[in-house]
């Protein structure tokens, strides 16, 4: 397995982390789309247009095929082209690092990938910056991601005996929700 693994980041000079663990044939899969038959066709055409606009355009547009309206997903698969177009940012490089415990972590949501055996489609990151620490759990749905994100705090701090003093991320709408904004001031 770790021979079709990919090194997608550094943490420092000597470190590397794995991002991504796939079987080759499951990343061919991951690289096909969730829109079913002709529709996807029209989902490239569209711009990669949603499938419940696609549906609702085949009823409106002369020359596109009745069926398309009727277009299912295909579980397990992802249309990449739309998983890269709602990428927040690209990850900044590393300006300094931490040299005390706990003193900045960062996190990151990553999918969604190919669905795993327990039907989890994305991966959640945590990297304490001073040791290099990482944790990943893979995650079922963005929704719950604040949830896992106050789980991974509190378990490193328990492992550290030490309270983290900042959280570092993308400013992805899972990680700037009121909630968590005032579970940040505590």
């Amino acid at each position: 397995m770790l021979d079709k693994a990919s090194v997608v980041g550094r943490v420092n000079d000597l470190e590397q982390y794995l991002l991504k663990l796939m079987p080759v044939k499951a990343s061919a899969c991951a690289a096909s789309t969730r829109i079913a038959g002709e529709a996807e066709l029209w989902h490239r055409r569209f711009n990669h247009l949603g499938l419940e606009n696609i549906k609702r355009a085949a009823t409106m547009v002369d020359g596109m095929p009745s069926t398309v309206a009727d277009a299912k997903r295909v579980i397990g698969t992802v249309c990449v082209p739309c998983v890269d177009g709602k990428m927040v940012q690209s990850p900044s490089p590393r300006s300094s690092k931490a040299t005390t415990k706990c003193e900045l972590v960062h996190i990151d949501t990553g999918g969604p990938r190919t669905e795993s055996l327990g039907g989890s489609l994305y991966l959640m990151t945590a990297l304490e910056d001073s040791t290099g620490f990482i944790t990943a759990t893979p995650i079922k749905t963005n929704g719950i991601a604040p949830e896992v994100l106050k789980t991974h705090i509190k378990q490193l701090e328990t492992l550290t005996g030490v309270k983290v003093k900042r959280v570092c991320h993308d400013g992805a709408k899972e990680y700037v929700t009121n909630d968590l904004k005032a579970w940040y001031e505590d």
